[in-house]
């Protein structure tokens, strides 16, 4: 369910998800960062289907269940804060590789 926020195309989305796949960060790690680039996940799909009722069936492959990281979450709340995600990229390669304003996570929540 590609859904790039403004201003991100789905070739960054596609650049920085290698890169998070790359970097040895958790599925935690990985979510909270893909979700504040997102329109869909951290519960943007719930957002968007408001104020209609939504159930969602969910199968997990995420160590301890957390809703929020399966499939990034898209009918829950976010795993964190714009202002987390910017600073888990400091997470192993991730700091070598990226900066923030470039993947757009520049300032703000």
């Amino acid at each position: 369910m590609p859904a790039p926020t403004a201003g991100i195309s789905l070739q960054d989305k596609m650049d920085l998800n290698a890169l998070l796949l790359a970097s040895g960060a958790d599925i935690e790690v990985m979510n909270l960062i893909r979700q504040q680039l997102s329109a869909l996940k951290g519960g943007g799909m719930l957002r968007y289907a408001a104020p209609s009722a939504v159930t969602a069936l969910i199968l997990s492959d995420v160590i301890g269940d957390d809703l929020r990281a399966v499939a990034s979450g898209p009918t829950v709340s976010p795993i964190g804060t714009r202002a987390q995600a910017r600073a888990a990229l400091g997470f192993g390669t991730l700091g070598r590789c990226s900066r923030p304003g470039e993947i757009g996570l520049g300032t703000g929540r």
